[in-house]
């Protein structure tokens, strides 16, 4: 509202990557049904729309190099927003712990959620996907190894939310070659070609 009310004649597309892009859906359907018209289109790369299935997906033992990076992120955040808030307070997370453990000890008691599947379900976009009601493009790989291609296929999506699959890509690893169409940097030209259709 307040980039509308600064700049009344920008149209606002919103672009997500990873859990962003999840975020991206979710606020385009929660939009859509406050009749708020504040987009003219999102786009949402990679987007974990299914929370638990990534969150289990995360935990498997090929995974696990993933899973490990995002805890220790994780908690150099939750560490660093205990020095700026002191009323935060700091909890002392085992060695081995898995997202899962996070979101039991830290999330779910932190945001008032029921428990973990509580927390998964309203957070994730795919409940919701079906009420976005502005033009939205989702980038999927089918070889994303934090996202199962079905979590994508167990609901109808209106006409104007796009699929759009690739074979590889990874998560959020999109490149191409060099003198081929959209050249090295394939995924920023696809979304520049996206955002001015």
């Amino acid at each position: 509202k307040f980039i509308l009310s600064e700049t009344p004649e920008s149209e606002i597309t919103l672009l997500g990557f990873s859990l962003g892009g999840n975020i991206t859906l979710k606020l385009a359907a929660e939009l859509s049904i406050a009749n708020l018209k504040l987009l003219k289109k999102a786009i949402a790369i990679n987007p974990p729309v299914d929370l638990y299935s990534s969150v289990k997906l995360l935990s498997s033992p090929k995974n696990r190099v993933y899973e490990r990076y995002f805890i220790k992120l994780l908690k150099e955040d939750m560490d660093h927003r205990c020095k700026l808030f002191s009323d935060l307070k700091k909890i002392e997370f085992p060695e081995e712990i898995h997202f899962q453990d996070i979101d039991r000890l830290y999330t779910v008691p932190q945001y008032g959620f029921k428990d973990n599947l509580d927390y998964y379900k309203k957070s994730s976009a795919k409940y919701l996907i079906p009420a976005i009601e502005i033009e939205t493009n989702i980038l999927f790989s089918e070889d994303d190894p934090i996202i199962k291609m079905q979590d994508f296929e167990n609901f109808v999506m209106p006409k104007n939310v796009h699929l759009f699959r690739t074979k590889k890509g990874g998560h959020i690893g999109y490149v191409g070659m060099p003198g081929k169409s959209k050249g090295f940097h394939w995924i920023d030209n696809i979304v520049l070609d996206w955002i001015l259709e």
